[in-house]
């Protein structure tokens, strides 16, 4: 008890080679089942944020067949089940996660303890928003998405705990469904660095760059990822790092500003970047998605694009842009 007592702390700081050092003494003392459970949900919980895939997933596998025989232990399957949740997630497999977020909705607010609860509110919201990402044209999804969220919200208003964690959960979950903007990031990125929970600060300012690329403005997103990945890399997070670093690619953010235009017919980097997608067939709206910039923009750059080509049409200069080899390079 006192070791759990003690690597949980250290796990939320983000002292992760500390908080497995108690782990490994206390596992050497052959406590209980259960309190085997508890230790290594922190040890998987580690492994997951590391992204040793292997490791997380066989003491999963452990704690699972602990769970299923075991009668109670609410606290530990809340937490196994927000790892599961948190894992599919993580490799996009979004149907098995909000698979997991539904089956958990109607008894996490009786069962769980408060702050299980208020994480899988979040969780699930990262979940819908992730949905309604991939599918932007889908009314189903669409309708879906917006049920879920109205229950997670109903099931986190009803957690009446008020504490710093579960305060910054609730402002993590209104940046994610509200429409506060930048500020409601900012509000919540603040809240966890108050906290010392390094990887929840750098898994917001993240959000809060894509918040900020959506709406061109460049410098906040770059400011906000610069201060995410140094967190991740200082806590060797490997997926919350490669998550930066495509955000940063795909927003540009790794060039120089200002496209100097040394590719054929004078393109910049990002006017190439809207050239492949709309030779793809994607429309200005998916554009504007997928480089996180405004429809006006790639309208801007598409204009620009039709006449550096001498096109008079997209499907012209998809044309010519194959015919000239333009498409070839790297996406």
């Amino acid at each position: 008890m006192l070791a759990n007592a003690r690597a949980v702390p250290l796990l939320f700081l983000g002292r992760w080679d500390e908080a497995l050092h108690v782990v490994d003494e206390a596992l050497a003392l052959a406590p209980p089942p259960l309190y085997v459970a508890y230790l290594r949900l922190i040890a998987a919980d580690i492994a997951h944020r590391r992204g040793q895939s292997e490791l997380g997933g066989t003491l999963l596998r452990q704690i699972t067949e602990f769970a299923v025989h075991t009668v109670g232990a609410a606290e530990a399957k809340a937490w196994l089940a927000l790892l599961r949740l948190a894992r599919a997630l993580d490799e996009d497999d979004l149907d098995a996660a909000d698979h997991i977020v539904g089956e958990h909705l109607a008894t996490a607010l009786d069962a769980w303890p408060p702050q299980e609860t208020a994480r899988l509110a979040v969780l699930g919201a990262r979940v819908q928003r992730a949905r309604r990402a991939a599918a932007p044209r889908n009314r189903r999804v669409q309708a879906e998405t917006a049920e879920r969220l109205a229950d997670l919200a109903r099931m986190l208003g009803s957690v009446r705990t008020s504490t710093p964690v579960l305060d910054a959960f609730r402002l993590t979950f209104r940046a994610l469904t509200g429409s506060g903007g930048l500020p409601a990031w900012d509000a919540a990125a603040a809240a966890w660095r108050d906290l010392g929970n390094r990887h929840e600060t750098a898994a917001v300012l993240a959000e809060a760059a894509a918040v900020a690329l959506a709406s061109n403005n460049r410098p906040g997103a770059r400011s906000r990822l610069r201060e995410a990945r140094a967190i991740a890399a200082d806590l060797g997070a490997a997926p919350l790092r490669a998550r930066i670093d495509d955000l940063a690619a795909r927003g540009r953010l790794t060039d120089a500003e200002g496209g100097t235009p040394d590719h054929a017919f004078g393109l910049t980097p990002r006017e190439l970047d809207v050239l492949r997608l709309l030779a793809g067939g994607r429309t200005n709206q998916q554009i504007a998605a997928e480089l996180f910039i405004s429809a006006n923009t790639v309208a801007t750059h598409v204009t620009r694009i039709l006449t550096k080509l001498g096109a008079a049409s997209r499907t012209q200069a998809a044309a010519k842009a194959r015919e000239s080899g333009l498409l070839d390079g790297p996406p």
